[in-house]
Formats: C-alpha cells, structure tokens, sequence
C-alpha cells in the first residue's frame, strides 16, 4: 500500500511539473510606445493577440501615450453603459496551430485624468466573447470606476480571475474593455485610461508530446499492476 502512494505522489508530482507554466503571462499590452497604430503585445510562445477598438470610439484621437491608453471623453459615451455603444476596446487571443491555453485571470489597469478641479470620472466593464458580450464577467462588481488623478501613477489594477469556461481553449476568443463616463463632459481635457492589459493562463501541446504520454502510460500501468498483488 505503501509504495501504492508512492507510485501515485510521483505521477502526481509528474503532472504538477508539466503544468509549471501555470500563471504565465501570455498575453501583455504595456502601451509603452506613442501613437494608435503602436499596440503591440509581448506574448508568450505559441500564442496570438490583436487589440482593436470599437466603432463607438471612431475619430477619437486616441492611441497610446508612453505610459498608457488613452481615450478622450469627447467620444466615450454616458454612464450607465449601453453595450450597443460599442466604446470597447477588444483583446484576443488563440494558441498556434497544435496548442491550447487555458486562462485563469485578465488583468488590466484603468484611470482617468482631467484638468486641475475638474471632477470627472470614467467607468469601467469587462465582458467576452464566450457568452457573445451579452453579460459581464463574473466575480467583479462591475462597473469599475476612477475619479481623475493627481499624479501619472495614480491608478487602480483589476485581477479578473477566470473559470472552467476559459480552459483549454484551442481557437481565438476575446475580451471587451467597455468604457463610460460622467455625464457632462465631452471634451478632448479628459480622458479614460488603460494600462497592462494582460491574460494570465498556460499554453500546452493540444495533444501530449510522445514521449510524455509514453511515461505517463508506463506509470499508470506501474501502479495498477502493484494495486492487483
């Protein structure tokens, strides 16, 4: 019975290591460099993103600044949000040919800014493409929401954590960001912002590489034939 354990805390440990990539960060848009056509994500191996922005923001003269995304009021839309609106901005995601991921938390940072003495502030909700943007993500209460700053590193960081519904996903899905804000406010002096945007998650072989499902098998074969003595 002993060595039963044994066998079984090995195999155990085995399947441990090979999820070592657990909590990776996959998918980072740190928004480092100015100018909308610049949001180029740093990726994990294996794995594709694009960032797009809804129709709602059109024409607004958005983009990345050298420290975070920024959008002006002036075309963001009034709170509550109205998802028809489509003042998103969209991240997604697929692994390459012969892989799967599985993700466990979205995470990004969100501000807004305005001129001294001004009140404003911007709200903030995540949705995704697996229930077609028709809820919001759960285990948040959403809308997120931040006043306008006094200092550029004056924001807050949300850690989304994700389910059973995000794992071993093998074709592309994605995250909205919806954006509103303080009714009352539409010029080009305030702004809502967003930094990091990261998915936190693993990537693996869709189907286990020959020579792990070799060992595996063995083990598994081990340890049932010491069961029946």
């Amino acid at each position: 019975m002993f060595r039963s354990l044994q066998i079984l805390s090995f195999v155990s440990a085995l399947l441990a290591g090979l999820s070592a990539a657990q909590g990776a960060v996959l998918v980072n848009y740190p928004f480092t460099t100015n100018g909308p056509g610049t949001t180029t994500p740093v990726l994990e191996p294996n794995v594709e993103s694009n960032f797009t922005i809804g129709t709602g923001l059109a024409g607004n003269n958005l983009g990345p600044s050298s420290t975070n995304f920024s959008v002006n009021s002036r075309y963001v839309s009034q709170s509550p949000l109205n998802v028809a609106n489509n003042d998103y901005v969209d991240i997604t995601v697929k692994p390459v040919d012969g892989y799967k991921i599985t993700l466990t938390a979205f995470n990004f940072t969100y501000g807004a800014t305005a001129s001294d003495g001004v009140n404003y502030w911007a709200q903030f909700t995540g949705r995704s493409s697996v229930t077609g943007y028709g809820s919001n993500l759960p285990g948040v209460t959403w809308p997120l929401e931040r006043w306008n700053v006094t200092g550029p590193n004056d924001f807050s960081t949300i850690s989304v954590l994700l389910g059973e519904t995000f794992a071993d996903l093998t074709e592309e899905i994605s995250f909205r960001i919806y954006i509103a804000d303080r009714s009352g406010f539409d010029g080009d002096s305030h702004q809502a912002r967003l930094d990091d945007i990261q998915l936190i998650g693993e990537v693996t072989p869709a189907v286990p590489e020959p020579a792990t499902a070799g060992v595996l098998g063995i083990l598994a074969t081990t340890f049932i034939s010491r069961r029946r003595r």
